[in-house]
């Protein structure tokens, strides 16, 4: 995985950035093949915006978050794109599973027409 970190108005250290790029390997088991993330930092007067951006192949997908702790916003722009990537993930083997319910159900019927 290819981690792209940039911070506007702060400077992240060398532990700050293995620690997010720690956090991120979780989103890996969700996809495969070249996956690229970016995560954006902009800090304010009293609280840190944090922006994750996964891009796999034509998937791109985007978690923000808004927290006073910089950590906790990391965490929970971590775990919004994670929770998407689950949805997206079950959406593509509920869709597989539908097929093979229906084809089953199709040669049940047949099977009975020939009794």
């Amino acid at each position: 995985m290819e981690v792209s970190i940039q911070g506007k108005n702060m400077e992240l250290s060398g532990l700050s950035r293995q620690n997010i790029a720690e956090k991120l390997e979780v989103v890996e088991k969700y996809l495969t093949g070249t996956v690229e993330a970016s995560v954006f930092f902009d800090h304010q007067k009293h609280t840190t915006r944090v922006e994750v951006v996964i891009k796999a192949g034509r998937i791109s997908i985007r978690g923000a978050s808004e927290s006073p702790n910089a950590a906790r916003a990391v965490d929970e722009a971590v775990s919004r794109v994670e929770v998407q990537l689950r949805r997206r993930k079950d959406r593509v083997k509920g869709h597989r599973a539908r097929h093979s319910v229906r084809g089953d159900a199709h040669e049940e019927t047949d099977a009975g027409d020939e009794e």
